[in-house]
């Protein structure tokens, strides 16, 4: 094992201790009547109580979600400790506890999957939060090897939407904010009959950009949203208690979010103003000459039956997909089309899970599944640059399908009231295929001979064991759990023209090994969670910052094996009746083992000529994993002041990011790579009155206007960032019918 920071590891060690002898010795507050609520999570495929699930678990519900200011998966870190999302051009790319993947491209796929409901998602849906039918958002931290099997080898992201009822309910919500920002969603559901219930949902989110345009050409701004969505349920008891249930979604975006990024160097480092181009002086410009917006639209559908038995439930879960999208490229941050272009993607994916779940009351209990997902994705990029004036060049036409089939199944056995335990397994046999051929009339860029075919299998158990032990006001869990991320390909795929292969990545293996403890105290007005956790990380897929000689494209490989020690602690206190105090924190104490990597260097500063950036070798062994700050915390205070005649809630909240690298950094001139430690501060005071049917907020984001960013990248051009919010508020008005 590395030798890492002693003292990290004591004082993670010696708070677990003290969470032990806290649990034994604290005194209960006198009984006044009020407690914190229970919250219920499904992140073991069962209604459990999260105090009784022996898992790191991050849930919100949807007044949190509302009052925390969560709208999308990026706004989501800001109050998850442990998790951050790193975002280029509007495609989100989360890692949890140091784990996730830099460029899930169609050939690979994610380290933190997104799951809607019981269907897999993959990556993206950074603006399905806005639906305002979520019921809660759960945050899986560590890999979940055994029930969330497919690349959840960093965690998984959980958003659960509400049912409808037997009694016709909704509400609506209209939003004015600055950035001419106008939402409004709906929801509305009930019984058709004693048998039929329904619920339907829409959303519409429309914001103007945040940064003007400096360049005569491209857009006016950039880094606006127009996204527009609608839901329906339908539920059909067909029996006593068997019930069918069918969802389908449809959205479409129309947006330059993740446009607003500028040069963080100049001329000659930077290609496009050594050629006389400019760039934004702040967040609030930018200077591109690419036009149009990124465009996308989707359908999903989920249908769900569920059959009791007398010892077992049985559920079927079918889910189809199909969206397609395209958008601009922009490379360099300048107004110079040093490398710009465009890329259409598509695609379509079908599952099947067959579960059998106990549901009596003895001490063994049992879950047996099995499940089959197959998908064809597609995706084409074209380019232009004044490398190859007046030709248009692409990577090829890339199509890769693949095949996943697992088995899977978790016994528990309580052996006394107090000591209990399960074990799990999943084997996984996954298969990719992927094909690129050429476009006729365009320039080969890929660097190799086209058309080009490859196909690959993977087979993978992964392990899971809990051992639970309860006390009188918590409960003290081990858990070994195991991750696997399957391999792919790189994009594009083929051979270079030089006779070198770009490689087809092997599977990545993460061990985790947790020790936690989940408590309740002062009569359940506090809560307590916390966690010491160990990962052994293998044969990490490493995108490089580099290209590959010939192409401009980014390269992956299994490049490294690592190693992570971490301590996580959440706190909630009841402190008034009117009080809520809450807020947590995730400290890191990550490295790389073995990684040969690569990091960008001015070619200036290696003898190769004054443009651009070059590629050196870098050994990271012993550097703490990119995109793994040492310390990510939030805190919260809700009051809840009582007028006359109505309620008058004010919640302030504060989140706080360390310092970290998005890449390697081999030169005092890419200093830029590192992101700053970051405190944001956001705030929402409402005025709900007595017995009204209507509510009305006023909340503000990022209030002290912080600068910071949500991806900072160094390729053969440039060194670019792109920015994250500024600060925004806004108006809510809520009425329920």
């Amino acid at each position: 094992m590395v030798n890492y920071s002693r003292s990290f590891f004591k004082r993670s060690l010696l708070a677990t201790t003290v969470m032990g002898v806290f649990s034994a010795n604290v005194a209960q507050s006198q009984d006044d009547g009020f407690v914190l609520e229970e919250i219920i999570v499904t992140a073991q495929k069962r209604s459990q109580n999260l105090q009784d699930v022996p898992l790191t678990i991050a849930s919100f519900s949807s007044e949190a979600i509302k009052e925390y200011g969560v709208t999308n998966i990026q706004s989501l870190a800001s109050v998850t400790p442990g998790l951050v999302v790193s975002s280029t051009q509007g495609s989100p790319s989360p890692y949890i506890r140091g784990v996730g993947t830099r460029l899930a491209t169609i050939g690979l796929g994610p380290s933190v999957p997104i799951y809607i409901d019981e269907r897999y998602v993959g990556s993206g849906g950074g603006a399905l939060l806005d639906l305002p039918d979520v019921e809660r958002v759960e945050v899986l931290k560590g890999p979940q090897g055994t029930l969330y099997g497919r690349n959840s080898i960093g965690g998984a992201l959980r958003i659960i939407t509400k049912n409808p009822g037997d009694e016709w309910t909704g509400g609506a919500t209209a939003s004015l904010g600055d950035y001419g920002l106008t939402k409004f969603d709906s929801v509305i559901g009930g019984a058709l009959s004693d048998t039929l219930r329904v619920q339907l949902s829409a959303a519409s989110y429309l914001r103007d950009g945040y940064a003007d345009n400096l360049s005569e050409e491209g857009n006016d701004e950039y880094d606006d949203l127009d996204y527009t969505s609608f839901r329906g349920k339908l539920h059909w008891d067909i029996s006593d208690e068997s019930t069918v249930k069918w969802t389908a979604l449809y959205y479409e975006t129309d947006h330059t979010a993740g446009f607003r990024q500028n040069s963080l160097d100049a001329a000659p480092t930077n290609i496009g103003q050594a050629f006389g181009g400019i760039t934004g002086t702040s967040g609030d410009n930018v200077a591109h000459n690419i036009k149009g917006n990124a465009q996308s639209e989707g359908q999903a559908h989920d249908l769900t039956l569920a059959v009791p038995f007398d010892s077992f439930d049985f559920m079927s879960v079918t889910t189809y997909t199909d969206s397609e999208s395209e958008g601009p490229l922009e490379t360099d941050g300048s107004s110079t089309d040093v490398l710009g272009g465009h890329v259409f993607n598509n695609g379509h994916t079908f599952s099947q899970e067959f579960r059998l779940t106990s549901n009596s009351d003895n001490k063994l209990q049992w879950l047996v599944a099995a499940e089959y997902h197959t998908g064809q994705s597609q995706t084409l990029t074209n380019a232009t640059s004044i490398q190859f004036p007046g030709l248009t060049a692409e990577l090829g036409v890339q199509t890769v399908d693949t095949d996943s089939y697992a088995l899977l199944a978790k016994v528990s056995y309580d052996f006394s009231e107090d000591l209990s335990a399960s074990i799990g397994a999943r084997y996984t046999d996954e298969e990719k295929a992927q094909n690129t051929v050429p476009t006729p009339g365009l320039l080969n860029l890929s660097g190799g001979p086209l058309p080009y075919a490859s196909d690959a299998s993977w087979t993978e158990l992964t392990p899971t064991l809990n051992i639970q032990r309860q006390f009188e006001t918590g409960m003290l869990y081990f858990t070994y759990s195991q991750g696997f991320k399957s391999g792919g390909f790189n994009s594009p795929a083929n051979p270079k023209f030089d006779g070198t292969t770009r490689p087809i990545l092997e599977p990545e293996i993460l061990d985790n090994f947790e020790v936690g403890y989940k408590g309740e105290f002062l009569n359940n007005r506090l809560r307590l969670n916390s966690s010491l956790f160990y990962y052994d990380y293998k044969d990490l897929q490493v995108t490089r910052a580099a290209g590959d000689g010939d192409t401009p494209t980014l390269v992956t490989q299994n490049a490294a094996d690592a190693e992570v020690l971490g301590f996580e602690m959440d706190v909630t206190w009841l402190a008034t009746e009117s009080l809520v105090l809450s807020g947590g924190f995730s400290a890191l104490d990550s490295q790389y083992k073995d990684y040969d990597a690569s990091a960008k260097v001015p070619n200036i500063e290696l003898g190769r000529g004054a443009l651009g950036y070059g590629d050196v070798f870098y050994d990271a062994s012993g550097e703490s994993l990119l995109r793994a700050p040492d310390i990510t915390a939030f805190a919260s205070a809700r009051y809840n002041i009582q007028l006359a005649s109505a309620e008058l809630p004010i919640v302030l909240s504060y989140s706080y990011t360390g310092d970290f690298q998005y890449d390697f950094i081999a030169s005092t001139s890419t200093q830029e790579l590192e992101q700053e430690a970051i405190g944001l501060l956001q705030a929402r005071i409402s005025y709900i009155p007595e017995g009204a049917d209507w509510s009305i907020a006023l909340w503000g984001d990022n209030l002290t206007d912080e600068e910071y960013f949500t991806e900072k990248v160094a390729n053969a051009y440039a060194l670019r960032g792109n920015y994250a919010a500024p600060r925004t508020w806004g108006v809510d008005f809520s009425m329920d019918f």
